[in-house]
């Protein structure tokens, strides 16, 4: 029990009651002591909720405090930690900031390599669009100088033309012997001779001629016995040893024994037996097994060579005369009338020799050309008009034309000064055959025969389509472009105009957008707020977006896009891509793509590319300034040094 003078006080602290009995003298003070001793929480910790304290000294009295109050126990309620707790709670607060700060620091990581990862993949995507721009630069280039090199005219044929070259020493640079030959004895004697008859098989016969260090079906040289070279040996014949190789049976209607010459490459054959290219066996009209008689000759060195393409694959070619420096030097000697074959990017294209001369007598019937300057007068192709022609496009004046399904209708026009241009093609569809026609336009002012892999410009749609060249296209430059139309899966018959466009078409769709603007959530464009609802409704049924390329279409035109730009394409090099990804990867990252050569004007692939340069930076060429004999990956540095002031 209390006294009268006492006051009874009732402490709730974390769901249990403590009573404290405190007189009416007592002051504030003395009663949160008190609850400190019997809670543990200190005075400048605790909080009472019950009792207003506020704005009284800690002195007064509970009775001044507590003036007027109803007679009865006070109940009031304690807000506060013990020290224990306090240092819990400071402690778990420390180590959720910590925990917090990890988080932050590790959020904030994130963030930081993800924004270096897309700056990353960002760059890249510039560089690769660097270098693809640079390749379609190059590409115009190597255009215009074929164009000027090949006199390219608007009827698409291919004129001649003549040029000087160099050729090396082929695979026997002087002072090194075919293989097993040893050095010949100092002194020759200009009169030996050698004529032997053996059996011939082409070179695909030879047991071992996966380890013959070239092709023969790209050079002259054969493989002979030991013995031919034993008797070159004793004989004493003189270098440089040349084979004239003839049937033994004469041709029936001139009368004579058909003939090509040629060198050894090795003596390893079996006795009596020699396998030579098939090209040879063509030319000497024999069989595998058939015998052919070998005799050493002298030959003069040529001077001048006339050269016939066979195959209209020549006229694509950038350079012929760097390709042509390339490989005749694996050729001793040309005889009239052969047929050699030329390595090109992936193919083998046939080069007929119409005649050659010397620098005393023209057209002879064969010459040496090993370590020789000649001249090359090259024809053109022979075949020519196998190639699909260029229509050339005037300016509003429409071409009707048909198409089989899926082939190319091509065209051409020149550009002299940028201005807005709009091609456009409609389908025919009045009868049945033509009923599905469907044309695609592919334009480029690098490739001449534009395609779904090449182009710079591409008009996709389903039914009629256009491209519109506008003055703000960097692309767009003056210059020849040549103009694909395609006949997607059925027959075609179309309608090509090319026609003027008034000012800048770019852009325009989003100009009379005002400041009020929404973006559609289907086809992502700005669209007035007022009108949002409307043209979202009519959108959404008409047009769709597609989900791997974001591309905004019509509804039916899905499958086609789906089918040309999100099938898998097959690169040169075996990968497979997407359209436009495949055309950034054959512009820069396949090995195929073809890299011209830092010291000739030959194209290789990018693969052997430096294989290529090793070799031809060896070669040797004249410093055009003192005409001082080097090594070509040294006349730079010789300009450098020798001629620079």
């Amino acid at each position: 029990m209390t006294a009268a003078s006492d006051v009874e006080v009732r402490v709730k602290y974390h769901g249990r009651v403590v009573a404290v009995s405190m007189p009416l003298s007592a002051t504030v003070d003395d009663l949160q002591n008190e609850i400190m001793v019997r809670t543990g929480v200190e005075p400048s910790s605790q909080k009472l909720m019950g009792i207003s304290v506020r704005g009284y000294p800690d002195d007064r009295p509970l009775g001044t405090v507590l003036r007027g109050r109803a007679k009865g126990p006070l109940n009031i309620m304690l807000m506060g930690l013990a020290p224990d707790e306090m240092a819990l709670t400071i402690a778990k607060e420390e180590q959720w900031k910590e925990d917090t700060a990890d988080v932050r620091a590790a959020i904030a990581a994130h963030e930081t390599e993800e924004n270096q990862r897309r700056a990353q993949e960002l760059e890249r995507e510039n560089r690769l669009r660097e270098q693809a721009q640079r390749e379609r630069e190059r590409q115009q280039a190597e255009q215009l100088r074929r164009a000027q090199a090949w006199n390219y005219d608007r009827s698409g044929l291919w004129s001649s033309q003549s040029f000087s070259l160099r050729t090396s020493g082929g695979p026997h640079p002087p002072g090194v012997y075919p293989h097993n030959m040893p050095p010949m004895a100092a002194e020759s004697d200009p009169n030996a001779a050698l004529t032997i008859t053996l059996q011939v098989f082409s070179a695909a016969m030879n047991p071992k001629h996966e380890e013959s260090p070239m092709n023969l079906e790209l050079a002259d040289k054969f493989i002979l016995p030991p013995s031919v070279l034993d008797s070159i040996v004793s004989r004493r014949i003189a270098m440089p040893i040349v084979f004239r190789v003839e049937s033994p049976s004469p041709n029936s209607a001139a009368k004579t024994s058909l003939f090509t010459h040629g060198s050894a490459l090795e003596f390893t054959s079996p006795e009596g037996i020699a396998y030579l290219p098939f090209w040879m066996m063509n030319k000497l009209l024999i069989q595998e097994g058939d015998s052919a008689i070998f005799s050493t000759v002298t030959l003069p060195r040529g001077s001048s060579v006339v050269l016939q393409p066979l195959s209209a694959e020549w006229v694509r070619l950038g350079s012929p005369k760097a390709i042509l420096e390339e490989h005749l030097s694996r050729f001793q000697s040309l005889s009239t009338g052969d047929v050699i074959h030329i390595p090109y990017q992936g193919h083998t294209l046939p080069l007929n020799v119409v005649s050659v001369s010397s620098e005393t007598t023209e057209e002879i019937p064969a010459v040496i050309i090993a370590e020789t300057d000649l001249t090359i007068n090259l024809l053109p192709p022979v075949s020519v008009d196998s190639l699909p022609k260029h229509t050339t496009l005037e300016n509003a004046v429409p071409v009707d034309d048909r198409l089989d399904p899926d082939k190319y209708a091509y065209f051409t026009f020149v550009v002299d000064f940028p201005t807005a241009l709009k091609i456009s093609v409609e389908p025919i569809t009045d009868t049945p055959e033509f009923a599905l026609g469907d044309p695609d336009l592919y334009l480029s002012h690098s490739c001449e025969y534009p395609s779904l892999t090449c182009f710079t410009w591409e008009a996709q749609e389903q039914g009629a389509t256009a491209i519109i060249l506008d003055t703000s296209d960097k692309n767009y430059t003056q210059g020849r472009y040549f103009l694909g139309v395609h006949a997607y899966k059925h027959p075609l018959h179309f309608k090509l105009i090319l026609q003027p466009c008034e000012g800048s078409l770019l852009g325009t769709a989003s100009s009379v957008v005002g400041t009020d603007s929404v973006t559609c959530s289907n086809c992502l464009q700005q669209i007035s707020s007022a009108s949002s609802s409307m043209h979202e409704l009519h959108c959404r049924r008409r047009n769709t977006r597609c989900s791997k390329c974001g591309k905004v279409m019509l509804i039916n035109q899905r499958d086609k896009h789906e089918d040309i730009s999100h099938t898998l394409l097959k690169c040169h090099c075996g990968a497979l891509f997407e359209q436009k990804v495949l055309m950034i990867h054959m512009q820069t990252e396949c090995p195929q793509r073809l890299v011209p050569c830092s010291y000739c004007e030959l194209q290789c692939p990018a693969a052997t590319l430096g294989d290529h340069q090793n070799a031809c930076g060896s070669k040797t060429t004249n410093c055009p300034i003192c005409d001082f004999p080097l090594a070509r990956k040294e006349l730079q540095n010789h300009m450098i040094q020798a001629h620079t002031h």
